[in-house]
């Protein structure tokens, strides 16, 4: 007799799909779904349906400005357990197999942000107090 290998049928399974779309929802709640598909990076309508079956995705409707209804999508708490465990499992294969989507590790601290332009006196003015109202508010000490 031929072993099949067992599927695991568990609710907290996860496919790749599944889990990077819960990795968005758990990231950001309450997203529509386009904003969802947009994180994702492709359809997401399906792993959303399949998500919402087992109990990990729960929705929130509500109206956006102009009236028109609105479904807002919120991991539950078995949703973020199971991510937990897929990630954990996932770790275990190795470096290669975590989702590039994932959270994991050092936030992101914007260099582009900081002060990057080369040229002489191009920030001399954030030296200089700055009238908030009819308060004089000096600038912070930059160690």
């Amino acid at each position: 007799m031929k072993r099949v290998s067992p599927i695991d049928r568990s609710p907290l399974a996860l496919t790749v799909d599944t889990s990077s779309v819960l990795r968005v929802i758990v990231g950001t709640p309450l997203l529509e779904g386009g904003a969802i598909a947009n994180g994702h990076g492709q359809s997401a309508s399906m792993a959303l349906d399949q998500l919402q079956n087992r109990g990990m995705v729960r929705t929130q409707g509500g109206a956006r400005r102009d009236g028109t209804p609105i479904t807002r999508y919120v991991a539950t708490r078995k949703g973020a357990s199971a991510l937990d465990r897929y990630d954990a499992a996932m770790r275990k294969k190795g470096p290669g197999f975590i989702a590039a989507s994932s959270f994991a590790g050092e936030p992101y601290k914007c260099p582009e942000l900081g002060r990057t332009c080369q040229r002489p006196g191009a920030y001399d003015a954030f030296a200089l107090p700055s009238l908030f109202g009819q308060n004089r508010v000096f600038p912070k000490a930059i160690a």
